[in-house]
C-alpha cells in the first residue's frame, strides 16, 4: 500500500516497539531520494502550456513489509535523518528541471524525446535555448529548435489569452454577486415597506 503522505512515526514506531533506538533502525530501511515532476498551475496557466518543477522526493520501503510504503516530498527533517541516502541522490548528479517537458510535445518521437535528453536537453526551453555550437552532433536538430520557439511563442500568445479569458470569467462572477445582492437588498426593502405600511394602518 502507497501511503503519499505517511508519517514517519508508523515505521519508527514499528522498529521502537521491537526495543530498538531509531537511528539503529534506520538502517535497516530501504531510502532512497529522487526527483519528481509536479505540475505548476500557475505557471502553466500564465504560459499557455503545461510547467512542471522537479521536486526531491524520498522513498522509504522496511524490508519485507508490503503494506507500509512512504512516498512522498522530501522536507528538511528527511535530508537530517537520512544525510547518507542524500549524498547519495546528490552525487549521481540529478539536476532539478523546470519548464514544459519534451514527452508533452507532439511533435516529437519517442526516441528523439530519448535522444535529447541524451544530450542533456529536456524541456522546450531548453530546446529552444541550445546553441549551435552544442547543436552538431544531433542530426536536424535546427529544425527542431526553430519548431520549438515557434510553439512557445504561441503558447506566449495563448497565455495572453487565456488570462484575459480568466480576468473577463472573474469580472462575470463579481457582476453575477453584485446583481444577486442588489436583488436581496431590493427584496429587503420591499419587506421593510410592508411592514411600515402595515403598522400605519394599525
Amino acid at each position: 500500500m502507497l501511503l503519499d503522505e505517511a508519517d514517519l512515526r508508523m515505521t519508527e514506531m514499528a522498529y521502537t516497539a521491537e526495543g530498538q533506538r531509531i537511528d539503529d533502525g534506520d538502517k535497516y530501511l530501504y531510502v532512497k531520494f529522487y526527483l519528481q515532476p509536479k505540475r505548476d498551475a500557475k505557471a502553466s496557466l500564465e504560459s499557455g502550456r503545461p510547467i512542471f518543477k522537479d521536486e526531491v522526493c524520498i522513498s522509504i520501503i522496511q524490508p519485507g513489509n508490503k503494506e507500509n510504503i512512504i512516498d512522498r516530498v522530501a522536507t528538511p527533517k528527511d535530508l537530517a535523518r537520512f544525510p547518507k541516502h542524500f549524498t547519495a541522490f546528490k552525487e549521481r548528479g540529478e539536476v532539478a528541471q523546470e519548464g514544459t517537458p519534451l514527452e508533452s510535445w507532439t511533435a516529437l518521437t519517442k526516441s528523439q524525446v530519448e535522444e535529447l535528453k541524451h544530450f542533456n536537453i529536456y524541456t522546450m526551453e531548453q530546446l529552444a535555448g541550445i546553441t549551435d555550437a552544442h547543436s552538431q552532433n544531433f542530426l536536424g536538430i535546427q529544425d527542431l529548435k526553430r519548431r520549438a520557439l515557434a510553439y512557445l511563442e504561441a503558447s506566449g500568445v495563448s497565455a495572453a489569452g487565456e488570462s484575459l479569458a480568466a480576468e473577463l470569467d472573474k469580472r462575470d462572477s463579481e457582476i453575477a454577486t453584485l446583481h444577486a445582492q442588489v436583488g436581496d437588498l431590493t427584496m429587503q426593502l420591499a419587506d421593510m415597506q410592508g411592514i411600515i405600511k402595515k403598522l400605519g394602518k394599525d
